[in-house]
């Protein structure tokens, strides 16, 4: 086996990092997808049409991703 192909400890935790942040990057941008489409929802005439709990479920749901969603953009803005 040629060096060029080994994998050192040093270079295995570089690639584990790269690994994490490429998972957390694409967490972050399909949570904010999800999130722009129930916002958009949310704010639509079709939520008019709804059970008004499941409105505010809704609503409470959104308040959650948004939170989540910043806390994982905080998260990427260190690394």
């Amino acid at each position: 086996m040629s060096g060029g192909n080994r994998i050192t400890g040093h270079n295995l935790i570089y690639k584990q990092m790269d690994d994490f942040k490429t998972r957390l990057v694409e967490e972050q941008a399909q949570l904010e997808e999800k999130l722009n489409k129930l916002n958009a929802f949310n704010g639509s005439k079709k939520v008019k049409e709804i059970d008004p709990l499941q409105k505010d479920l809704l609503l409470i749901q959104a308040g959650a991703m948004y939170t989540y969603n910043e806390c994982l953009k905080a998260r990427l803005s260190r690394l």
